[in-house]
């Protein structure tokens, strides 16, 4: 017999109360329990069969009621000894009066049960019918024969113990488990005798604990009999004899292996229903449950006995209680059903399930057990799929992608609109045939349904390049991915064509294999083991060799590279991943050359590496030009350590980078507290550093020399005057990297020009004075020419018409000679009206614009090839005489111009008042000439520019060659210092 506690198999918990009542119910002794007031509580079978009354009939009697009259006081007497311990527990002959009044004589064991605070909770009594046993044909079997036939029909095993663990008796049961024919061959032995050892010293403890503490005890154990292991229950107590003595213990087992068997059963049962996901749940046929797992209480948030008080209508607002008896009758017909509806958690959550119920019967009563998922996520990915169909379906209709659907004869089941367009075939017309039944004007059809087919064999993705021609003529590429598409049970259904027109692709990369088979620069592939893939024709070129002598080889097995560094770098590209660029000298046909060779690891799609991309540049020529940059920069130091000039290098961010000693000794301040300094930072000027930032970054960014005067503090705090002339500085490549400004000290030089200007604006006010002393002059002598010699000459004329008159035709001579004196009077006196009008033509006097017009009528009479044609906006132009005589002679002196060297054939000559200016224009179609190469002896136009500065106004003088001259003359209305004394 082996202890529960030490079977390894599962412990279920010891459930007494379950234990005593299937004893109570199945002992074919009569018990029954007694409360204090002496009523039934509860009686067995045995005992309704022994006195004949149902069980319903005794419950609440008084035991009074079922005792012989002549033995109720000793009985009922009985009952409060056993409370004294007056009379220790013991058998009590009594005579019982069974229903149909019918007195059995039978023995009376009464035990009072108390608490574990010694109070009296009832009364527990044996009642065995000894009426065969007293009956005259037994009356020869003695009291103990009597309870040997007693012990030996017990239907379990039974022992009784001394209180040194040997056995005094055993019932035949108990000899019938060992396979022993007679009972007593068990007396005076021991448990050593019979079992194990270590068994036998288990069960020697048990029963000393039991002796010791007076109480009885309940196990569940394994005992191994003939070889056989059952589960047994075990009661032993303590044995009195009748003096209250201890005399040792009684014990009896019953066999309950087929009851463990099946509550390991139930219980693995339900273990395994709790490891389930999904709720489950035992449901009767009005609604209510019977069973509920550990998913169930998770999932609806009640605890396991708050579900089983509860039915189907407790927690789906959707089945009613009314409902469920229609519901329970579709699955007692069908069997099962499943169905979809909500449950609501004790929280309030209502969430979607899916319920599959099936129909049982047990021990005559239906049953529906019912399996529970929540598909609150399925749900949800339900209306995600729906919405992803939905745009699905959106994106095949609109993709620019041709989309296409074979089953699994390569035939198609679907053709997006993409397709059609590309094709011009409507879509019913390819559906349902295969790529070589209808053609698609592929140039692979046979090898694009193959394969089709091999992605439908192997389930592997594969991709085609196909050659499309449209019905207008035009060829397009197409790059197609076929891809399985599965079923649920992973079989291959049909296969997906997503096709790309890479027409563009193509011609991109024809153009670009183009462009690298023509690049100048080294550019080869090689795979992982460093064999080249692919050299341009630059690398073949240079060695001599066709591209096809380098494939498949390493640089090592080429001889072109000695020492292995090229071959190093690859590998290290390889293993980093990552670009890098080194400097690599290699000989060719040519000699020695050094290349800059930049390495660059080619990935696939899961980004490892697949080979390396090298470019190679000859830098050779580059290099010595960064060598003699060098030297030129070193050379740029000694001249700027050595200039006079101040010199001044700039970043892009206008930071100085270098000043040379002539800044420093000219500002006083030292190299290290100028440099990365912004301009206005330590020397004070005159301009703002944001001015001067902003000349720096317009040079850099137009890379237009600028100019930048100002004004600043020397060391020896003198104020100087410096001119600074800015410019961008590149690198080899041409990028602008900074601006270099280069300063003098231009205060003498500004002071020199100060009195330079002075000095002009002294001689132009003296020439300012001479024309205007030359232009009274003219006047007065125009006036003394016109007043006096004029006269003079009219008196001499009016004489030698008198003369003429005087002499008559005889005198013939004389007539000639006074004809010739009075043909060269007339001479001389246009003569002098010539001279007048030149020294100052009187039309002057009335205005400017009678002037003009004078002046255009005579340059028209004195120039008939050339047509002269005036222009004025306004006829009320009033201008004092200084500026109408300035613009008369402007005017004169360009139209004599004109008609000396422009070679013109018409003349425009317009004058206008605008808001505070007067506008002089002469314009002509002559030869023009390059007004950048003007000669510096063209004094007419020195004299216009100069009238005009007397003037105070300004002067315009464009031309091109062969598009004519326009001079343009503004005058302001209202001048500061013209007069005529000026």
């Amino acid at each position: 017999m082996t202890s529960m506690r030490d079977e390894p198999a599962i412990n279920f918990p010891l459930k007494k109360k379950a234990f005593f009542q299937d004893i109570f119910e199945r002992s074919a002794t009569a018990m029954m329990i007694i409360g204090q007031d002496r009523i039934f509580l509860a009686v067995n079978s045995a005992a309704y069969s022994i006195l004949g009354y149902e069980a319903e009939e005794l419950t609440g009697k008084h035991f009074a009621d079922i005792l012989h009259p002549e033995d109720r006081l000793l009985i009922l007497n009985a009952f409060d000894d056993r409370l004294t311990h007056e009379t220790p527990s013991g058998h009590l002959k009594s005579r019982s009066i069974c229903k149909n009044g019918k007195i059995i004589q039978g023995t009376l064991h009464i035990s009072p049960v108390h608490d574990v605070h010694s109070g009296l909770l009832y009364f527990f009594a044996q009642l065995i019918d000894i009426s065969e046993l007293a009956s005259p044909k037994n009356n020869d079997l003695s009291e103990d024969n009597q309870l040997r036939i007693l012990f030996d029909n017990f239907p379990f095993l039974a022992w009784l113990k001394d209180t040194e663990n040997r056995f005094l008796a055993v019932n035949q049961p108990f000899a019938d488990a060992f396979g022993l024919a007679v009972a007593d061959e068990f007396v005076g032995k021991t448990d050593q005798d019979i079992y194990p050892q270590d068994l036998a010293q288990q069960y020697r403890a048990d029963d000393q604990e039991v002796l010791g503490s007076g109480d009885r005890k309940i196990y569940e154990e394994i005992i191994e009999i003939q070889g056989t292991r059952k589960w047994f229950e075990t009661y032993k107590a303590p044995a009195w004899d009748a003096d209250g003595k201890l005399r040792g213990s009684v014990g009896f087992a019953r066999d309950i292996t087929r009851r463990k068997q099946t509550q390991q059963h139930l219980a693995l049962n339900e273990f395994a229903l709790n490891q389930v996901n999904d709720s489950v749940l035992l449901i009767d046929q009005h609604g209510r449950f019977h069973y509920v797992n550990d998913a169930a209480c998770c999932a609806l948030n009640y605890s396991r006995a708050e579900l089983l008080g509860m039915g189907i209508a407790d927690i789906d607002p959707d089945w009613p209680a009314k409902r469920w008896p229609e519901c329970f009758d579709y699955i007692r017909i069908h069997g099962s059903n499943k169905t979809e509806t909500r449950h609501q958690a004790k929280d309030g959550r209502i969430f979607p399930v899916e319920v599959s119920a099936r129909y049982f019967e047990y021990q005559g009563r239906a049953y529906n057990v019912t399996l529970v998922r929540d598909i609150t996520e399925r749900k949800r990915m339900e209306e995600l799929l729906h919405k992803r169909e939905q745009e699905f379906r959106a994106l095949v209709e609109n993709s620019p992608d041709t989309i296409v659907r074979y089953d699994r004869e390569c035939r198609r089941m679907y053709v997006n609109p993409a397709l059609t367009r590309v094709t011009g075939i409507p879509a019913h017309e390819m559906l349902g045939r295969t790529p070589i039944g209808f053609e698609l004007n592929y140039d692979e059809t046979a090898e694009y349904q193959r394969a089709i087919q091999q992605v439908l064999q192997s389930g592997v993705k594969q991709e085609i390049e196909l050659v499309m021609h449209s019905p207008d003529g035009k060829t397009s590429y197409l790059q197609v991915q076929l891809m399985p598409e599965l079923a649920l049970d992973g079989q291959i259904v049909s296969v997906l064509a997503l096709g790309r027109d890479i027409t563009a692709l193509k011609e991109s990369e024809i153009r670009l294999r183009t462009l690298v088979e023509n690049l100048p620069d080294f550019i080869a592939r090689f795979d992982l083991q460093s064999r080249h893939t692919y050299v341009n024709p630059s690398v073949a070129q240079a060695y001599g060799q066709s591209p096809e002598h380098f494939i498949g080889k390493t640089l090592h097995e080429l001889d072109l590279d000695p020492h292995g560094q090229l071959g190093k770098q690859i590998k290290e590209t390889i293993r980093l991943g990552v670009p890098h660029a080194i400097e690599h000298k290699r000989m060719t046909p040519e000699g020695e050359r050094l290349f800059e060779i930049r390495l660059i690891p080619k990935k696939d799609g899961c980004k490892q590496v697949i080979g390396v991309l090298a470019i190679g540049r000859d830098i050779t020529e580059r290099k010595q030009a960064d060598e003699l940059l060098l030297k030129r920069e070193q050379e740029f130091r000694t001249l700027a350590e050595n200039l006079p000039d101040l010199v001044v290098r700039y970043d892009r961010d206008c930071r100085r980078t270098y000043v040379n000693p002539a800044y420093e000794q000219e500002t006083g301040i030292p190299a290290r507290q100028s440099m990365n300094k912004m301009p206005d930072a330590k020397w004070r000027t005159n301009i703002s550093g944001e001015e001067f930032n902003a000349t720096l970054c317009k040079v850099m960014e137009t890379r237009i020399p600028a100019q930048i005067f100002l004004r600043g503090v020397k060391a020896d705090l003198q104020t100087a005057d410096y001119a600074f002339h800015v410019v961008a500085e590149c690198n080899p490549d041409g990028d602008v990297i900074g601006a270099l400004a280069i300063g003098k000290n231009v205060t003498v030089l500004k002071e020199t020009q100060r009195r330079l200007e002075e000095s002009q604006l002294l001689l132009r006010q003296l020439a300012a004075h001479n024309q205007t002393a030359r232009e009274n002059e003219r006047r007065h002598l125009s006036r003394e020419i016109h007043d006096e010699l004029g006269q003079c000459l009219s008196a001499l004329r009016m004489g030698m018409s008198v003369l003429e008159l005087q002499y008559n035709e005889d005198h013939a001579s004389s007539q000639a000679i006074i004809q010739r004196m009075i043909t060269l009077v007339d001479s001389t006196i246009q003569i002098v009206r010539n001279l007048v009008t030149w020294l100052r033509p009187s039309a002057l006097d009335m205005g400017i614009v009678p002037a003009l017009e004078w002046l255009v009528e005579e340059f028209n009479r004195g120039h008939p090839g050339i047509r002269c044609i005036l222009c004025v906006v306004e006829d009320d132009i009033h201008l004092d005489e200084k500026r109408a005589t300035e613009i008369f002679r402007i005017t004169q002196e360009s139209l004599t111009n004109i008609s000396r060297h422009a070679g013109a054939t018409e003349v425009q000559i317009a004058l206008e008042r605008r808001e505070s200016h007067y506008l002089l224009e002469v314009r002509d179609n002559g030869k023009g000439f390059d007004s950048l190469l003007q000669k510096k002896q063209s004094f007419g136009l020195i004299g216009v520019r100069e009238r005009v500065l007397m003037l105070e106004g300004k002067v315009e003088i464009s031309s091109v060659p062969d598009q004519g001259t326009i001079i343009r003359v503004d005058i302001p209305i209202h001048a500061h210092n013209v007069s005529v004394d000026s």
